[in-house]
Protein backbone atom coordinates (compact mmCIF):
# COMPACT_ATOMS: atom_id res chain seq x y z
CA UNK A 1 0.00 0.00 0.00
CA UNK A 2 1.53 3.41 -1.46
CA UNK A 3 4.69 2.95 -3.69
CA UNK A 4 8.32 4.84 -3.09
CA UNK A 5 10.37 3.50 -0.71
CA UNK A 6 7.52 0.77 1.21
CA UNK A 7 7.40 -0.98 -2.58
CA UNK A 8 10.24 -0.80 -3.15
CA UNK A 9 11.41 -2.78 -0.09
CA UNK A 10 8.87 -5.04 -0.19
CA UNK A 11 9.93 -6.56 -4.14
CA UNK A 12 13.53 -6.34 -3.05
CA UNK A 13 12.60 -8.50 0.42
CA UNK A 14 10.36 -11.05 -0.81
CA UNK A 15 10.43 -13.30 -4.41
CA UNK A 16 6.53 -13.74 -3.45
CA UNK A 17 3.68 -11.92 -5.34
CA UNK A 18 3.68 -8.16 -4.50
CA UNK A 19 0.62 -6.47 -5.00
CA UNK A 20 1.21 -2.42 -4.84
CA UNK A 21 -1.29 0.37 -4.51
CA UNK A 22 -0.58 3.84 -6.04
CA UNK A 23 -2.47 6.72 -4.17
CA UNK A 24 -0.96 9.81 -5.50
CA UNK A 25 2.29 11.46 -4.39
CA UNK A 26 4.28 8.21 -4.94
CA UNK A 27 3.77 8.85 -9.09
CA UNK A 28 2.36 13.07 -8.64
CA UNK A 29 4.23 16.03 -8.23
CA UNK A 30 4.81 17.24 -4.70
CA UNK A 31 5.73 20.84 -5.01
CA UNK A 32 6.20 20.96 -1.16
CA UNK A 33 9.07 18.70 -1.24
CA UNK A 34 12.76 18.80 -2.16
CA UNK A 35 12.78 17.82 -6.16
CA UNK A 36 15.52 15.33 -5.44
CA UNK A 37 12.97 13.42 -2.47
CA UNK A 38 10.91 13.77 -5.20
CA UNK A 39 12.39 11.92 -8.33
CA UNK A 40 14.08 9.76 -5.91
CA UNK A 41 10.54 8.72 -4.26
CA UNK A 42 9.02 8.45 -7.96
CA UNK A 43 12.28 6.32 -9.66
CA UNK A 44 11.50 3.75 -7.02
CA UNK A 45 7.83 3.65 -7.37
CA UNK A 46 8.82 2.83 -11.12
CA UNK A 47 11.17 0.27 -10.16
CA UNK A 48 8.48 -0.96 -7.71
CA UNK A 49 5.63 -1.43 -10.46
CA UNK A 50 8.30 -3.17 -12.86
CA UNK A 51 8.04 -5.99 -10.22
CA UNK A 52 4.45 -6.26 -9.08
CA UNK A 53 2.47 -8.84 -10.17
CA UNK A 54 -0.46 -6.89 -10.07
CA UNK A 55 -1.23 -2.71 -9.15
CA UNK A 56 -3.85 -0.81 -7.89
CA UNK A 57 -4.19 3.25 -8.57
CA UNK A 58 -7.02 5.05 -7.13
CA UNK A 59 -7.57 6.94 -10.18
CA UNK A 60 -6.85 6.78 -13.86
CA UNK A 61 -4.17 9.74 -13.60
CA UNK A 62 -1.90 7.51 -12.14
CA UNK A 63 -2.22 4.82 -14.21
CA UNK A 64 -1.28 7.57 -17.17
CA UNK A 65 2.01 8.10 -15.22
CA UNK A 66 2.70 4.78 -14.87
CA UNK A 67 6.03 4.13 -17.13
CA UNK A 68 6.04 0.20 -16.79
CA UNK A 69 3.51 -2.20 -16.05
CA UNK A 70 0.02 -0.33 -17.22
CA UNK A 71 -1.22 -3.66 -18.00
CA UNK A 72 -0.86 -5.20 -14.65
CA UNK A 73 -3.38 -2.40 -13.24
CA UNK A 74 -6.54 -1.68 -12.13
CA UNK A 75 -8.26 1.67 -10.92
CA UNK A 76 -10.17 0.98 -7.75
CA UNK A 77 -11.03 3.97 -5.73
CA UNK A 78 -10.46 4.87 -1.75
CA UNK A 79 -12.58 2.62 0.41
CA UNK A 80 -14.92 4.83 2.79
CA UNK A 81 -16.49 2.81 6.07
CA UNK A 82 -20.00 3.95 5.62
CA UNK A 83 -21.38 2.71 8.72
CA UNK A 84 -18.80 5.39 10.40
CA UNK A 85 -18.83 8.17 7.96
CA UNK A 86 -22.81 8.41 7.37
CA UNK A 87 -25.01 11.59 8.06
CA UNK A 88 -25.42 12.85 11.15
CA UNK A 89 -27.81 15.78 11.85
CA UNK A 90 -25.77 18.84 11.91
CA UNK A 91 -27.04 19.90 15.27
CA UNK A 92 -25.89 17.35 17.01
CA UNK A 93 -22.32 17.09 14.92
CA UNK A 94 -21.77 21.44 15.95
CA UNK A 95 -22.09 20.39 19.42
CA UNK A 96 -20.28 17.62 20.01
CA UNK A 97 -17.40 19.92 18.42
CA UNK A 98 -18.80 23.07 20.08
CA UNK A 99 -19.10 24.80 16.92
CA UNK A 100 -21.50 27.69 16.45
CA UNK A 101 -24.50 26.37 15.48
CA UNK A 102 -25.78 29.29 13.49
CA UNK A 103 -23.34 30.14 11.46
CA UNK A 104 -22.56 28.53 7.74
CA UNK A 105 -19.32 26.75 7.72
CA UNK A 106 -16.87 26.11 4.59
CA UNK A 107 -14.58 23.47 5.15
CA UNK A 108 -11.35 22.95 4.10
CA UNK A 109 -8.30 20.19 4.69
CA UNK A 110 -4.64 21.44 4.46
CA UNK A 111 -3.43 18.24 6.00
CA UNK A 112 0.41 18.76 6.83
CA UNK A 113 0.81 20.43 2.64
CA UNK A 114 -0.64 23.25 2.74
CA UNK A 115 1.04 23.85 -0.83
CA UNK A 116 -0.20 20.88 -2.11
CA UNK A 117 -3.69 21.26 -1.07
CA UNK A 118 -3.54 24.95 -2.76
CA UNK A 119 -4.54 26.71 0.60
CA UNK A 120 -3.34 30.25 -0.95
CA UNK A 121 -6.09 29.59 -3.95
CA UNK A 122 -8.83 28.67 -1.59
CA UNK A 123 -7.99 31.76 0.36
CA UNK A 124 -8.29 33.81 -2.78
CA UNK A 125 -12.13 32.02 -3.72
CA UNK A 126 -13.11 32.67 0.25
CA UNK A 127 -12.25 36.49 0.40
CA UNK A 128 -14.08 37.06 -3.24
CA UNK A 129 -17.46 34.82 -2.23
CA UNK A 130 -17.26 37.06 0.98
CA UNK A 131 -16.86 40.09 -1.15
CA UNK A 132 -19.90 38.51 -3.60
CA UNK A 133 -21.93 38.55 -0.09
CA UNK A 134 -21.71 35.06 1.45
CA UNK A 135 -21.44 34.90 4.60
CA UNK A 136 -19.63 32.07 6.72
CA UNK A 137 -17.08 30.44 8.91
CA UNK A 138 -13.83 29.39 7.08
CA UNK A 139 -12.11 26.60 9.22
CA UNK A 140 -9.17 25.09 8.49
CA UNK A 141 -8.16 21.56 9.02
CA UNK A 142 -4.46 20.79 9.42
CA UNK A 143 -4.28 17.42 10.18
CA UNK A 144 -4.43 17.72 13.95
CA UNK A 145 -8.32 16.46 14.20
CA UNK A 146 -8.61 12.75 16.10
CA UNK A 147 -9.70 10.45 12.83
CA UNK A 148 -13.15 9.65 15.03
CA UNK A 149 -13.73 13.08 14.89
CA UNK A 150 -14.03 13.47 11.61
CA UNK A 151 -17.77 12.43 10.66
CA UNK A 152 -18.58 15.39 13.05
CA UNK A 153 -16.41 17.80 10.95
CA UNK A 154 -17.95 16.49 8.14
CA UNK A 155 -21.72 16.77 9.31
CA UNK A 156 -21.22 19.98 11.13
CA UNK A 157 -19.79 21.94 7.71
CA UNK A 158 -22.11 23.66 4.98
CA UNK A 159 -19.39 23.22 1.94
CA UNK A 160 -16.23 20.78 1.31
CA UNK A 161 -13.98 22.87 -0.58
CA UNK A 162 -11.00 21.33 -2.18
CA UNK A 163 -8.20 23.00 -4.85
CA UNK A 164 -5.18 20.71 -4.80
CA UNK A 165 -2.98 20.95 -7.81
CA UNK A 166 -2.62 17.20 -7.78
CA UNK A 167 -4.38 14.27 -5.89
CA UNK A 168 -4.73 10.56 -6.37
CA UNK A 169 -8.26 9.70 -4.63
CA UNK A 170 -8.66 12.08 -2.25
CA UNK A 171 -9.90 10.25 1.50
CA UNK A 172 -11.33 13.69 2.09
CA UNK A 173 -13.65 13.61 -0.84
CA UNK A 174 -14.96 10.26 -0.38
CA UNK A 175 -15.86 10.44 3.06
CA UNK A 176 -17.51 14.07 3.06
CA UNK A 177 -19.77 12.34 0.38
CA UNK A 178 -20.37 9.50 2.27
CA UNK A 179 -21.78 12.06 5.23
CA UNK A 180 -24.02 13.93 2.74
CA UNK A 181 -21.80 17.23 2.75
CA UNK A 182 -22.31 19.21 -0.58
CA UNK A 183 -18.43 19.95 -2.03
CA UNK A 184 -17.20 22.40 -4.34
CA UNK A 185 -13.93 20.86 -6.17
CA UNK A 186 -12.26 22.16 -9.04
CA UNK A 187 -10.90 19.08 -11.39
CA UNK A 188 -8.13 17.06 -10.04
CA UNK A 189 -7.59 13.30 -9.38
CA UNK A 190 -11.20 11.17 -9.08
CA UNK A 191 -12.91 14.03 -7.75
CA UNK A 192 -14.82 14.37 -11.50
CA UNK A 193 -15.67 10.97 -11.13
CA UNK A 194 -16.66 10.52 -7.72
CA UNK A 195 -19.06 13.58 -7.61
CA UNK A 196 -20.74 13.08 -11.12
CA UNK A 197 -23.79 11.39 -9.11
CA UNK A 198 -23.75 13.45 -6.04
CA UNK A 199 -26.03 16.37 -5.82
CA UNK A 200 -25.64 19.05 -4.74
CA UNK A 201 -21.80 19.52 -5.36
CA UNK A 202 -19.96 21.04 -8.31
CA UNK A 203 -16.29 21.13 -10.46
CA UNK A 204 -15.42 24.15 -11.11
CA UNK A 205 -11.88 25.78 -12.71
CA UNK A 206 -9.41 26.64 -10.90
CA UNK A 207 -10.52 30.92 -11.08
CA UNK A 208 -10.88 31.95 -7.63
CA UNK A 209 -13.98 33.95 -9.34
CA UNK A 210 -15.57 30.21 -10.26
CA UNK A 211 -14.81 28.72 -7.38
CA UNK A 212 -16.69 31.76 -5.31
CA UNK A 213 -19.53 31.93 -7.17
CA UNK A 214 -19.88 27.60 -6.67
CA UNK A 215 -19.18 28.25 -3.01
CA UNK A 216 -22.16 31.06 -2.28
CA UNK A 217 -24.63 28.96 -5.16
CA UNK A 218 -24.17 25.97 -2.69
CA UNK A 219 -24.62 27.39 0.59
CA UNK A 220 -28.09 29.26 -0.63
CA UNK A 221 -29.44 26.34 -1.37
CA UNK A 222 -28.93 25.19 2.25
CA UNK A 223 -29.50 21.22 1.26
CA UNK A 224 -27.17 18.42 2.24
CA UNK A 225 -26.02 16.15 -0.72
CA UNK A 226 -27.26 12.64 -1.68
CA UNK A 227 -23.86 11.54 -1.34
CA UNK A 228 -24.65 8.05 1.35
CA UNK A 229 -26.65 6.39 -1.20
CA UNK A 230 -24.35 6.95 -3.43
CA UNK A 231 -21.09 6.35 -1.68
CA UNK A 232 -23.13 3.04 -0.80
CA UNK A 233 -23.05 1.55 -4.17
CA UNK A 234 -20.01 3.06 -5.78
CA UNK A 235 -17.10 2.88 -3.00
CA UNK A 236 -18.11 1.59 0.30
CA UNK A 237 -15.92 -0.77 2.21
CA UNK A 238 -18.87 -3.25 1.25
CA UNK A 239 -18.03 -2.72 -2.40
CA UNK A 240 -14.53 -1.87 -2.63
CA UNK A 241 -13.27 -5.07 -0.44
CA UNK A 242 -13.94 -8.00 -2.56
CA UNK A 243 -12.15 -6.20 -6.06
CA UNK A 244 -9.22 -5.71 -3.56
CA UNK A 245 -9.21 -9.48 -2.62
CA UNK A 246 -9.93 -10.63 -6.30
CA UNK A 247 -6.78 -8.53 -7.41
CA UNK A 248 -4.58 -10.55 -4.27
CA UNK A 249 -6.25 -13.77 -6.07
CA UNK A 250 -5.31 -13.08 -9.01
CA UNK A 251 -1.79 -11.90 -8.16
CA UNK A 252 -1.48 -15.30 -6.82
CA UNK A 253 -2.80 -17.69 -9.29
CA UNK A 254 -0.42 -15.55 -11.75
CA UNK A 255 1.96 -16.51 -9.50
CA UNK A 256 1.15 -20.25 -8.91
CA UNK A 257 1.02 -20.35 -13.08
CA UNK A 258 4.55 -19.96 -13.96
Amino acid sequence: HYGTMTAFFSICATALPVVVTYRGSDLNPVPSSRLIRTVLAHVLSQIAAMRAKRIICVSRELVDRLMFGRHKAVILPTGVDTKKFRPIPQKEARAKLRWDPSEEIVLFNAGKEPEVKRLDLAMLAVAEARRLGAKFQFIVLRGTIPHQDMPFCYNAADVLLLTSDFEGSPTVVQEAIACGLPIVSVEVGDVGERLKSVLPSKIVSRAPSDIATAICEILSLRLRSNGYEVAEREFSNSVLIPQVAGVLRSAANFECNI
